[in-house]
């Protein structure tokens, strides 16, 4: 019994480290390895606001991610800053919804303490200081901007045609004054709000994020977007290929510690982690 059981942990232990296989992508043939909301989640492998400046660049400077994931607000004078709820009361010591405040009230919103480490508070900041950060930079970090629809403070339908309209302008203009096109990239949930944006502004490239299908892969190679993102429970690795061979970049997301390693067994062109580290050690090993 003693030697079934070792055998049994040897099996186990080869298989979470052993070496992935090869992969076939879009992307170089490689995966990049993307920082979901920065450098991740508090608590898990983090000890930074996730969305925080800060947070974003522990992931790309000092764990040495490809790029990073980050939530996008607009506020009321059509700022895009870096945020996730819909209510500033759940994550800061401001309340209310970014879209009702000015940008130089939001920069005064600090994050609320998630750990015992930090020098001083995280405040909210404008997403252009990140793009501003890398412009120049020879080899430059992928960004992918996570778009809400749904926004919270009972906004009126009137309002949120000038939400979704301003903030794809907003992107635009930023993208355009960096030169941002080849390396920041659009995501949301909503076919509708990318359609307008790729049919208004062509460079910017979008990702659908949704529950994949063939269905929904094709329909998005159709109109032109650049990529699909879902959720590794939500896509096969049959699905990521057949998204490859429609010409879109594939991006996964929602998987943490050693099932990392079925993700790259799908060959994505980028996976979303809340563990950097362990994901260069799953690709490198």
């Amino acid at each position: 019994m003693r030697r079934l059981a070792y055998i049994v942990i040897i099996a186990l232990g080869w298989a979470a480290c052993s070496k992935p296989q090869p992969v076939k992508n879009l992307n170089g043939n490689q995966v990049a390895v993307i920082g979901h909301a920065g450098n991740g989640i508090p608590g898990l492998n983090s000890n930074l606001p996730h969305d925080s400046y800060e947070s974003v660049i522990e992931a790309l400077e000092i764990n040495n991610a490809d790029g990073v994931e980050v939530d996008v607000q607009l506020t009321a004078d059509s700022v895009l800053f870096m945020y996730h709820d819909k209510e500033l009361e759940s994550l800061t010591g401001c309340s209310g919804c970014s879209f009702l405040l000015r940008a130089e009230e939001l920069e005064q919103c600090a994050f609320k303490p998630v750990g015992t480490s930090l020098s001083g508070p995280c405040y909210l900041t404008p997403l252009q200081k990140v793009i501003e950060r890398y412009s120049n930079r020879a080899v430059k970090p992928v960004i992918f901007i996570d778009l809400h629809v749904d926004l919270g403070c009972n906004i009126t339908d009137v309002r949120k045609e000038w939400y979704y309209a301003t903030t794809m302008y907003a992107i635009n203009e930023l993208l355009s004054r960096y030169n941002a096109y080849d390396y920041v990239f659009v995501q949301a949930n909503s076919f509708e709000w990318l359609m307008q944006a790729r049919d208004k502004y062509p460079d910017v490239k979008v990702f659908l994020d949704v529950a994949i299908s063939k269905g929904n892969i094709a329909e998005a190679a159709a109109n032109g977007f650049y990529g699909v993102a879902c959720k590794s429970e939500h896509i096969t690795a049959e699905e990521v290929a057949f998204a490859h061979d429609k010409g879109l970049r594939v991006q996964i997301y929602g998987e943490r510690g050693y099932a990392l390693r079925q993700v790259v067994d799908k060959a994505p062109d980028y996976i979303l982690t809340d563990n950097i580290p362990l994901l260069h050690s799953i690709l490198h090993y």
